[in-house]
């Protein structure tokens, strides 16, 4: 089965297939269009995938991957083939990439100036 998850940080395209008690995921992911727009590249990326229940409740917590040194318009693989948690039924992702210590905040509308 495919999917695209999308944040405000990544766009995850992806492929999955469950066999038994294991779900194997291929998936690509890029920065989001506010990433490309104001960095050349972030110092870190990391992507988790969450299993969840039938409350959407996070049960389980895997770490996909974890790069640094992200040029913008690079495609990060994540291919990992995980043991599903006794109640999971679906699962999402979601992204950390940390401001660079450099970023000029200036470019953004909302910052006060004296």
């Amino acid at each position: 089965m495919q999917g695209v998850f999308e944040s405000f940080e990544v766009i995850i395209q992806y492929d999955y297939m469950r066999m038994g008690d294991a779900l194997e995921i291929s998936a690509n992911a890029t920065l989001g269009d506010h990433y490309r727009a104001l960095y050349e590249h972030v110092d870190w990326v990391t992507v988790f995938l969450h299993f969840l229940d039938d409350d959407n409740v996070i049960i389980s917590t895997v770490l996909l991957e974890s790069s640094h040194r992200l040029q913008t318009e690079d495609i990060l693989p994540l291919r990992k083939t995980l043991l599903i948690p006794a109640g999971g039924v679906a699962f999402s992702f979601t992204s950390y990439i940390p401001i660079p210590e450099n970023y000029d905040f200036s470019v953004f509308g909302w910052r006060l100036h004296r």
